[in-house]
């Protein structure tokens, strides 16, 4: 699984998002991804078979003005992750994602959210089990569907 992970102290309020920011967070979310599926795509194209599986935050489908900068470069990702998925169709290789808009459980961003009442702002995000997400995850590598499966909100 690639996950198009977001360094949490680069995001900003879209009103102080700057182009330096955005280029980071895009090396990091969308290039970095990118680069690990041009290594792995052309062995599993030769093969005939293989999924890459792809994880993104809620903001990649759902834009929040303070998370600007990441869920630009998320939903970038997603869009290239499902042009892949179409590209390599019929091939035995498949693409597919998963948008999480729930904290894991017993993750850094979990502790995080719970330590923090300015972090809440009076949110209570559903949450959800690892071994549930490992469940979905293989489903999609086996199966090849869905293309995009959506956790949480």
């Amino acid at each position: 699984m690639i996950n198009g992970s977001v360094d949490m102290a680069r995001l900003k309020p879209v009103r102080d998002l700057d182009v330096e920011t955005l280029r980071a967070v895009f090396e990091t979310v969308v290039l970095a991804p990118v680069s690990l599926t041009r290594l792995m795509l052309p062995g599993m194209l030769e093969r005939g078979s293989g999924a890459l599986l792809y994880g993104f935050g809620s903001s990649a489908k759902n834009p929040e003005p303070v998370l600007a900068g990441g869920g630009a470069a998320q939903g970038s990702l997603r869009n290239d992750v499902l042009a892949l998925r179409a590209a390599v169709a019929g091939t035995g290789v498949t693409a597919a994602g998963i948008t999480i808009g729930a904290l894991i459980r017993g993750s850094d961003a979990e502790k995080l959210f719970d330590a923090s009442e300015e972090a809440r702002r009076g949110f209570d995000p559903e949450r959800v089990d690892p071994a549930d997400l490992a469940e979905i995850l293989w489903g999609m590598a086996t199966t090849g569907e869905p293309a995009e499966q959506v956790v949480g909100v």
